[in-house]
């Protein structure tokens, strides 16, 4: 059991270490005055297999894509199929920015279930001024406003 618990500690650590490391928020500066980006490309989680004593079984998946300044664009999530013995995809994630890197939508796609939207709207100084919330409507094909915050 110790043994058990001591590699589950290990694992937990390495995929700490390497998320903070690979981040697309972590910037590292370097001695000759350039910026060095990471960003981090996927994540797939795996299920401890009392058989083998390793984390050997696929759980789910994560792909990030960015833009040119290196904020998320889409992050999909997908599934290990046991039947199909592949990945399916069962969320998407879109997030689009305005000039000044500010968050301007963000939308969860549920596959083949529900969409949900979050729109945001800036002040000149760049501050949030509204936030409105949809909701995807399949069966009318369009997004059906649910709430407005702020003016």
């Amino acid at each position: 059991m110790t043994k058990r618990f001591l590699f589950f500690c290990i694992c937990i650590l390495n995929y700490t270490f390497a998320y903070n490391q690979t981040s697309n928020h972590f910037k590292q500066d370097t001695t000759d005055s350039e910026t060095v980006m990471f960003r981090l490309d996927s994540v797939i989680d795996y299920l401890y297999n009392p058989t083998t004593l390793a984390c050997d079984q696929k759980k789910s998946k994560k792909s990030y894509y960015y833009n040119d300044a290196f904020l998320d664009t889409m992050v999909l999530t997908h599934i290990w199929d046991l039947e199909l013995n592949q990945w399916r995809l069962v969320l998407k994630e879109l997030s689009n920015y305005n000039n000044q890197n500010l968050l301007q939508s963000h939308e969860e796609h549920l596959i083949s279930k529900s969409g949900n939207k979050v729109e945001y709207r800036y002040n000149s100084s760049g501050k949030t001024h509204s936030i409105t919330e949809s909701k995807w409507l399949f069966s009318e094909e369009q997004w059906h406003l649910t709430c407005t915050l702020g003016n």
